[in-house]
């Protein structure tokens, strides 16, 4: 197979080559020399560049229409709301805070931090799930695929061009790219939190996602876009038992929020 050949890529072959990729790559995307890699996969893959448009070769899943299907089915009485998750952002945010949160959903994350006393905006790419925040929590929305995040978003904002924070639960998994995102990111806000599974939950495991996150390779992400970040493992319970990380991310010059002082009150 050649670089020029990339959509004839079968299914197999992809699912080998990204269970693969984590083993026999660098962190700058350059394939390990003398790895072997082309003896274990039938995927060819010489050069960072190959490497790159493999992955933006593959389709994403999570489309408009897909989470209208899935938000349209659930509502507000949705599975997918995180207890232990929710609590700890709603610790660090605390009150009278702008928050913009990023795959916000029907809004469960964004009622609770409005009831507190904060500015909430949701960013959904799914039409429905807007629709369900303005309706029923009346919290503005905007249906937009990111990145890019739309300048739109500004305009809910009293005398301020950045938010105070910028909330993400369990979303950067779902990208192909998250670096792409993390650079919307600190355009529009100085902290971060965000929620990823704890290395599991990948795409041979949840066709949504697109990354597998341990502590360690999220902290390298997270340290290119943030001086401060500090990360939380915790499992959170619903119906099931999900390993999760929390990070809380900074780029304030002096932040003296310690993390894990908001575990602690859970306890």
């Amino acid at each position: 197979m050649t670089m020029g050949n990339l959509q004839n890529l079968n299914v197999v072959d992809v699912a080998e080559y990204l269970s693969l990729e984590q083993t026999y790559f660098l962190k700058n995307d350059t394939l390990k020399s003398s790895c072997g890699l082309h003896t274990r996969c039938n995927v060819w893959v010489y050069t960072c560049t190959f490497n790159k448009a493999f992955r933006k070769n593959m389709k994403n899943i999570n489309s408009q229409e897909y989470w209208n299907n899935i938000w349209e089915k659930e509502g507000i009485t949705t599975w997918r709301r995180y207890p232990k998750c929710y609590k700890i952002v709603n610790e660090i945010i605390g009150s009278g805070k702008s928050v913009l949160d990023c795959g916000c959903g029907v809004g469960i994350l964004l009622k609770q931090l409005k009831e507190k006393g904060n500015e909430v905006v949701g960013i959904d790419i799914s039409s429905s799930a807007i629709l369900t925040i303005k309706r029923d929590f009346a919290i503005p929305g905007i249906c937009a695929r990111i990145p890019p995040i739309p300048r739109s978003a500004l305009y809910f904002l009293q005398n301020s061009d950045k938010f105070d924070f910028i909330v993400a639960t369990e979303f950067l998994e779902h990208f192909h790219f998250p670096e792409k995102v993390l650079t919307e990111f600190i355009k529009y806000a100085d902290r971060l939190i965000i929620s990823v599974p704890n290395n599991s939950l990948d795409n041979s495991s949840c066709i949504e996602h697109y990354q597998k996150f341990t502590e360690q390779s999220l902290r390298e992400l997270l340290l290119k876009y943030y001086n401060q970040v500090q990360i939380l493992p915790i499992v959170d319970i619903f119906f099931v038992y999900a390993r999760t990380l929390i990070a809380y991310c900074s780029n304030l010059k002096d932040d003296s929020f310690v993390l894990k002082h908001c575990e602690e009150k859970q306890l």
